[in-house]
């Protein structure tokens, strides 16, 4: 049953900033009135985008102002959607506690049960009549919609089948008593369910019961089947018992069979191992004579190299590392060295296994000294400063390293001059320059070899890399190689590309490429330079590389491989040394810069300016060789 006592809402179209709004119904509080805008009844906010003003004393109408933002939200919607129209909707706060009427603006919470909703118009009714009587005898118009029949002491008020008049209801104790009677009827309810959920619970355990009672009648004939299996297997394992104890005989008989086996096999591994020898020697003699008959001298070179290096392996015996792709030599402290676990090598007939490191017994080292590390007839490692001869008859060399005067860098500002064994130094018989002699040299991103020092004047004598010997260079040429002419004391009148090439030649290296000079000189000082002629092959720490190689730049230029730059005049020209002509040939290049070059001197300083006859007491060499890596 609807309560319509009088208009409840107000729609007011096109509302502008400003412009009051007279509402033609009671109101006692601002507070007590709402303001809606949009299709979805957005709510405005109180003070913020309106202002209230009541008709006091008798309340009967009151003004709605809007302010700037409510226009402000209402153009906001229009323009994100076209159909809103610019009006809003006034409610009071008891129109929104009443319910639906026909015009959709009354609601109530409370519309699941008949009897919440008609004890929430008794006291509706209530409120209202109050508000009539206390406040003003105006509050219900001119002309009263309601005919007040008799207000009795602690009576609701409801009103009769008409509508029309209100006549006395139920008592407070009445309504309290009709309340714990619904919650009642609401918990027996709950109950019930309650109880059909623990039936429901009862039916399936009794399930389950009985079905327990048949999982277990079955376990019983299992268990009853199990014992009589556990019976036959132990009349079988009786009898494997009996099956064991033969084979345990059979076995032993077995084991002194395998022994005498393994002494035959030894024989016959030795005597395969000498065969194999005579055959991998045999095999060399041939190399060499193909050698001499077909190869080019170059070619002849490279193949001498390797023909020495598979006779030093048929002569030295079986070498094992636990890993080939690195040095079987550990540096464990600036002057120690030390052999890696899980070597294992052939001395003298005896194999040496070294499950953990075993330190090498050191000689008294200096700065710049190359040591050989040897395996002596009783297994014991010793590192000497002779290359040659073993510290004890029958010893093995197996590597080596170089002491050198100072540390690598670990940027890109150089090293120190703190003396120790360079890293990068350290080789073994399978992990070495192909090149003959190791001494002096440094790997190089595990991809080739670089001399540590510059070419020194007698490297016939020390090696081409050398610590504190005399610089070779235009002003002290080299000594011409016995592979090349030389008789060990005349020297090159100059050093031009082509003599620094064949002593680098003779010693079985070559000079380096751009790619391959950046690369091992990278860590040295960048844009700088020594400032005067170093002249031998000292240590200037802020020009040691990553790698160790010292004087890397910014003292003496070296030759490169690479040519380019200019060509010469397309003519024949007299520029290789009195051994043909060359004609329209390019210039060749020179890497590192001057010791009194600053900014142009670096790691990738080149000069692309010089024929390859060219020679001065400014530019030197540095040989390398590739990386030698055996199974």
């Amino acid at each position: 049953m609807a309560i319509a006592v009088e208009t409840v809402a107000v729609r007011v179209l096109n509302v502008q900033t400003g412009v009051e709004i007279p509402v033609n119904m009671p109101l006692f509080a601002a507070n007590e009135v709402f303001v809606y805008y949009g299709k979805a009844s957005l709510l405005a906010e109180y003070n913020v985008d309106y202002t209230v003003e009541l008709d006091a004393p008798n309340f009967n109408t009151f003004i709605i102002t809007p302010l700037a933002s409510l226009l402000t939200k209402i153009n906001d919607l229009i323009n994100e959607d076209p159909t809103e129209t610019n009006y809003v909707t006034i409610r009071r706060t008891l129109d929104n506690t009443t319910e639906a009427t026909s015009a959709g603006v009354r609601h109530t919470p409370f519309t699941s049960r008949e009897f919440e909703r008609t004890i929430m118009r008794f006291q509706q009714i209530t409120e209202r009549l109050n508000r009539a009587l206390v406040l003003s005898p105006n509050f219900v118009g001119d002309e009263s919609l309601l005919e007040l029949q008799e207000v009795l002491p602690n009576r609701t008020l409801q009103t009769d089948m008409t509508g029309t008049r209100i006549v006395p209801g139920p008592t407070a104790d009445e309504v309290a008593n009709a309340q714990e009677y619904a919650n009642q009827a609401v918990a027996a309810r709950d109950a019930s369910v309650v109880a059909q959920g623990l039936s429901e619970d009862a039916r399936d355990a009794s399930v389950l019961a009985r079905n327990a009672a048949i999982a277990a009648q079955t376990g019983a004939e299992t268990a009853q089947g199990l014992s009589e299996t556990a019976q036959g297997l132990s009349e079988d394992a009786r009898d494997a018992a009996n099956i064991a104890q033969g084979l345990a005989e059979t076995a032993q008989l077995g084991a002194e069979t395998a022994q005498l086996g393994a002494e035959t096999a030894q024989g016959l591994a030795e005597a395969a191992r000498d065969e194999a020898v005579n055959r991998l020697e045999n095999a060399a003699g041939a190399v060499r004579h193909d050698v001499v008959q077909t190869l080019t001298d170059g070619a002849k070179l490279q193949a001498r190299v390797n023909v020495q290096a598979a006779n030093r392996l048929t002569e030295s015996g079986f070498l094992h590392k636990a890993n080939k792709r690195t040095c079987l030599i550990d540096r464990t402290g600036n002057g120690t060295l030390s052999v890696k676990a899980g070597t294992i090598v052939e001395v003298d007939g005896n194999i040496f296994s070294y499950a953990n490191a075993e330190a090498i017994t050191m000689p008294s080292l200096a700065a710049g000294d190359d040591v050989a590390v040897w395996i002596r007839p009783d297994g014991q490692p010793v590192a000497t400063l002779d290359h040659v001869s073993p510290p004890v008859a029958n010893s093995r060399m197996i590597g080596g390293g170089h002491y050198a005067p100072g540390g690598n860098a670990a940027a890109q500002a150089g090293g120190n001059t703190t003396a120790q064994f360079n890293p990068y130094s350290l080789w073994d018989e399978k992990f070495r320059p192909v090149c003959f002699d190791p001494r002096g040299m440094a790997l190089i991103a595990d991809e080739f070899w670089c001399d540590i020092y510059l070419l020194g004047v007698d490297h016939h004598i020390n090696g081409t890399s050398r610590y504190n010997v005399t610089i070779a260079d235009g002003s002290s040429p080299p000594k011409i190689p016995t592979l090349f002419g030389g008789n060990g004391s005349t020297a090159y009148g100059s050093l031009t590309w082509w003599e620094a090439s064949e002593v680098m030649k003779s010693h079985a290296k070559q000079l380096l490429d751009y790619a391959e000079f950046a690369a091992a000189m990278y860590g040295t000082t960048e844009g700088s330079g020594g400032g005067t002629d170093p002249v031998s092959t000292i240590l200037r720490a802020a020009y040691t590389s990553k790698w160790g190689i010292m004087l890397a730049t910014g003292n003496l230029w070296v030759w490169g491989r690479d040519f380019g730059g200019p060509f010469a005049s397309a003519a024949w020209s007299n520029t290789a040394g009195g051994r043909g002509q060359v004609y329209n040939q390019s210039n060749v290049a020179l890497f590192g810069g001057y010791w009194f070059f600053s900014a142009e001197a670096g790691s990738r300083a080149s000069l692309w300016a010089h024929l390859p006859s060219n020679s001065n007491y400014g530019i030197s060499a540095r040989g390398r060789s590739d990386h030698l890596i055996l199974a």
